[in-house]
């Protein structure tokens, strides 16, 4: 029920790409926090959606490094995002969702940064582009973000394979080093 909120907050936020200056692939993605008034570790952007400018902190919340794994699946929306669909005059129905699932000890961090955010945007940006900057509304207590934007199918297909990769290397250099250690 949580995730399919947030879900529906993700599909119905901020859908502008804009170029976030990133280094390297450990930051294919991150979830980035509204800044907080007068902090100058942040960087601001405009929203599309409502043409009003969002201020995000640079050093993102979560990163590649808290994620477990990623997919790609089809979603059928509720009777209530069909109507939305309705309104907005969109002819598709069905979307394509990423599916972001964290690590254990980043599940607690996602539900201690969407609780202690409420009322606030969460910036998903994607190969250093702001993808959607949805209004956290509740904590998430199921360890998944679901991300959905103006990215097709194969685009997410190719991010999420690039997430796992890393995520797999990531792993990989950590046997390696509890190997090392012995």
């Amino acid at each position: 029920m949580v995730r399919s909120i947030f879900s529906l907050l993700f599909l119905f936020s901020c859908f502008q790409i804009t170029t976030f200056g990133m280094c390297d692939d450990s930051d294919i993605i991150g979830f980035h926090l509204e800044c907080r008034e007068g902090s100058s570790n942040c960087i601001k952007l405009t929203c599309e959606a409502d043409k009003k400018p969002l201020s995000l902190e640079k050093t993102p919340a979560l990163s590649v490094n808290d994620i477990a794994s990623a997919e790609v699946e089809a979603q059928e929306p509720s009777a209530e995002a069909k109507e939305l669909f309705k309104e907005l005059g969109r002819a598709h129905y069905a979307y394509t969702a990423l599916l972001i699932k964290f690590t254990p000890e980043a599940k607690d961090k996602f539900l201690k940064v969407t609780s202690d955010n409420i009322n606030k945007r969460l910036g998903v940006i994607i190969d250093g582009k702001l993808l959607v900057a949805p209004i956290i509304k509740e904590p998430i207590t199921e360890g998944e973000a679901q991300i959905v934007g103006n990215l097709e199918k194969e685009e997410l297909i190719s991010i999420a394979q690039r997430i796992n990769q890393l995520v797999d290397n990531k792993n990989s250099e950590g046997i390696t080093r509890e190997q090392d250690a012995q």
